[in-house]
């Protein structure tokens, strides 16, 4: 085992049992193999880089499992991902940023702004 699985089960061990149980193994796994694929001084970094984003979420992570209700079937107080997005999703102003996208992407499907004769032609907006 090396030294930064060795530091990166400790960082593990911060987060709550739940989320331990769940994810802890598959989320090694891809921290050890992301540092593997460096060398040299990008592998310290990417280890440094690695070590830091697990514990800049712990506090965030226990506070969700200490405050979110335990639904049936699931473990450690953690909720699903969908009723999670279904939560955020009645927030106004998600409701606001999807509205404004998918009205953007629409009116990029049909083809706004359409070209009008001053795009295409310069001298015909100082004609008119």
């Amino acid at each position: 085992m090396t030294v930064f699985e060795q530091l990166y089960r400790a960082a593990l061990a911060l987060m709550p049992r739940g989320f331990r149980e769940r994810h802890g193994a598959d989320a090694l796994e891809m921290a050890v193999s992301r540092v593997r694929e460096e060398a040299g001084a990008r592998r310290v970094l990417r280890a440094a880089r690695e070590l830091l984003d697990l514990l800049r979420h712990v506090p965030r992570i226990r506070r969700d499992a200490a405050t979110l209700p335990v639904g049936r079937g699931e473990r450690g107080g953690m909720r699903d991902g969908l009723a999670s997005d279904l939560r955020a999703a009645a927030d106004p102003a998600a409701i606001a940023v999807v509205s404004i996208a998918f009205a953007a992407c629409g009116l990029l499907a049909v083809g706004w702004p359409a070209r009008t004769a001053a795009s295409t032609d310069p001298a015909a907006a100082l004609r008119n």
